[in-house]
């Protein structure tokens, strides 16, 4: 799946949240997209799934025109994770999984053995198996994020978008979640506000500030001392994992 925007603006009112964003997200597998509180990073994503739409510009999927997908087409190409969510349904863990299965499903028809399993398969993969069966409301915030984001897996569509999918998680969790996003072999965009996650996971980063896209390149091009004084106004020291050759940014 290939989605592109070019030139897009976005209005929230009166105001241009978004300004001549150029984007593309086909070629690298894992983008993340970071940049200082307000910046605009939730809504580029909530635009390419269509929560918002573009007043100028173009953005397409596959070339077809965003604006004429349906609403079940677009859930059946993007899995998405907001950064809040409204009230949820008190559901348990595996139901709420398996909302996830909605856009392919008709009215009343039930779940396969084969989805069965694989709630299975992901409860293991991001080592949730203790949380089998309890309710969103009986968990911490850490755990209902990663419930959610094992909906967004379960959707099993070309690509997820995802805005800071590390929030509330502690460091372990934040590698189990990572590491079980890059093995899924799909196309990731997500919202980092930590820039050594996002140096360690995404192929490639785009990086915004007043609702423009500043820098974009690898990780090592994007993430240099200059660019991180020029966007947050910090010095930082930025030096090379022994292991992985990526930037390790000192603040």
């Amino acid at each position: 799946m290939r989605l592109e925007a070019e030139k897009i603006g976005v209005r929230l009112g009166s105001r241009e949240i978004l300004h001549d964003i150029d984007f593309a997200l086909a070629n690298h597998k894992f983008i993340g997209v970071i940049g200082p509180n307000g910046s605009g990073k939730s809504t580029l994503l909530r635009t390419f799934y269509q929560a918002l739409h573009p007043w100028r510009g173009r953005l397409t999927i596959d070339g077809r025109p965003a604006k004429e997908l349906k609403p079940r087409e677009t859930a059946r190409l993007f899995s998405v994770l907001p950064q809040q969510y409204g009230a949820e349904i008190d559901l348990t863990t595996e139901e709420t999984m398996l909302m996830g299965r909605y856009p392919y499903k008709k009215m009343f028809e039930g779940f396969t053995k084969e989805e069965l399993e694989k709630v299975k398969e992901v409860l293991a993969a991001l080592g949730l198996e203790h949380l089998s069966g309890r309710r969103l409301s009986a968990v911490s915030g850490g755990e209902r994020q990663m419930i959610l984001l094992a909906r967004s897996i379960m959707q099993d569509t070309p690509c997820l978008l995802l805005d800071e999918p590390t929030n509330h998680l502690d460091i372990r969790h934040q590698a189990l979640v990572l590491d079980a996003l890059a093995a899924l072999g799909k196309q990731v965009a997500a919202v980092f506000h930590d820039l050594n996650l996002a140096a360690k996971y995404c192929d490639y980063l785009y990086f915004m500030k007043d609702g423009s896209i500043v820098r974009k390149g690898t990780p090592k091009d994007v993430l240099t001392a200059e660019n991180i004084e020029l966007i947050y106004g910090l010095k930082a020291l930025i030096m090379e994992n022994p292991v992985t050759g990526r930037p390790v940014i000192i603040l």
